[in-house]
């Protein structure tokens, strides 16, 4: 889960284990806050998401879901 509510960040440990919560730098090549255990940020070069290089398919690819993955980042299209 995204969001960009940053009033979310009071209620992390009231989430299920299995849920991921990121919270999504507003801006194109903006560095998400440190202080959130997990972030996304879009940016212009240096995407770590590999969806546009499968068809815009996550495949097998779980960074977004996994909590050690501190940030992912978006290609912008």
């Amino acid at each position: 889960m995204k969001t960009s509510e940053a009033w979310i960040k009071d209620h992390l440990t009231d989430k299920p284990n299995n849920v991921v919560i990121r919270f999504s730098a507003p801006m194109v090549d903006q560095t998400a806050p440190a202080s959130w255990p997990n972030s996304s940020e879009v940016v212009t070069s240096g995407a770590s998401c590999p969806a546009a290089q499968q068809d815009n398919e996550c495949r097998d690819c779980r960074q977004c879901w996994d909590p050690m993955v501190k940030t992912i980042k978006y290609g912008k299209h």
